[in-house]
């Protein structure tokens, strides 16, 4: 909720859709199908692993792994990354910068405030 009230608070309204870049103005959540090694340590869910991780770390299991909870953020296409020719518009590393710098903030409010 933190990072789509960011985004929604620093982004959306500087997006003037189908001017601004490829932007969308709308925040999107789903998977992400990219990642830089060690961003995230997936283990089998339950004793398996033998690797205990606290209730208080508050990992995600979905019964079949465990996991601790990632965000990611970034300027360009996920599609891109890494491959020869790999580019990003300079004009979306501003929106980038501007939701992580707000993100904190928002993420340490009450859930009733998003």
């Amino acid at each position: 909720r933190a990072a789509v009230s960011s985004y929604k608070n620093v982004v959306s309204p500087n997006i003037v859709e189908g001017k601004t870049s490829r932007i969308p103005k709308e925040p999107r959540v789903s998977r992400w199908i990219f990642s830089t090694d060690g961003v995230g340590f997936i283990v089998p869910s339950g004793s398996a692993s033998g690797i205990n991780v606290p209730a208080s770390k508050q990992w995600i299991d979905d019964g079949v792994t465990t996991h601790p909870a990632m965000f990611g953020i970034g300027a360009g296409f996920e599609q891109n990354t890494h491959k020869i020719g790999e580019n990003v518009d300079s004009r979306e590393l501003q929106h980038v910068m501007a939701v992580m710098a707000r993100f904190p903030s928002k993420l340490a409010e009450p859930v009733s405030k998003l």
